[in-house]
Formats: structure tokens, sequence, C-alpha cells
């Protein structure tokens, strides 16, 4: 037996879960990494919630033809990323082929060139976390 919608569209369904989301309050350690996540500056305080806010009070003020297109613009670089998807084609390494690119990879991971840059990455990102 199938199971009963709660919605009549997908859009419907995206408003519910979109506001079942924004409803849900999220710990400090949840916020601090969304904040390091997306590379927000130190000083930035606000919630998830908070942001939402601001960013829906822009929206708001926006010209409704201007928000229109931005909303075509989107729809239209979501179709086209789900195509460019749709037509990649999959992936068909033979098992040796596979060996090969992991030899090459480990090779290139342990070159004294990316060694040098991934421990001179490390220093500045502890760096960057002392106050």
């Amino acid at each position: 037996m199938a199971r009963q919608k709660k919605w009549n569209s997908e859009a419907e369904r995206l408003a519910a879960y979109r506001k079942r989301k924004k409803d849900e309050a999220l710990s400090a350690v949840e916020e601090q990494q969304i904040r390091d996540s997306y590379g927000y500056a130190p000083s930035e305080s606000r919630s998830y919630a908070e942001r939402a806010e601001v960013a829906e009070r822009i929206m708001a003020k926006l010209d409704p033809e201007e928000l229109a297109w931005a909303k075509e613009m989107w729809a239209s670089q979501a179709r086209a990323e789900n195509d460019r998807r749709i037509l990649a084609p999959d992936n068909t390494l033979s098992e040796e082929q596979r060996a090969e690119n992991a030899a090459r990879y480990e090779a290139w991971w342990n070159s004294p060139t990316e060694r040098a840059w991934r421990a001179s990455h490390d220093a500045r990102m502890r760096a960057r976390r002392q106050p």
C-alpha cells in the first residue's frame, strides 16, 4: 500500500522542509561549525536563524522582476548541473587503471613539494585558530 502524500507538489514539500529546518534551534557547537564551514569572520556572532531572517528581509526588498530573473537563473543553473551529471560518463576504469592511478596519487601525496605545502598549510590553519 502506497504511503499517503502530505504535499500537493515538490515545492510544497521543500517549503515545509525549509520551515521545519528554520524552526529547529541549533546548538552552539552546530552554529560554530556552520560559521567555520562557510568562513565567517570570528566577530560573526549571529545565529543561523538571525542570518536567515536578514536574508529574507533583503529578498523582500527586491524588485519582483529582479527576483523572478534571479530565480530563473538559479533554476537554469540547477538544470544545467543536473544535465551535466546525467550525461557524465560512467566510471569505466579497469582494476589495473585504478591501481595505477592510486600509485600515482600516493607518489604525488608523498612528494617533497606536496608534503612541504601541507606542512605550511597546517601551520597557517593553526595560526588562524590561535586567539
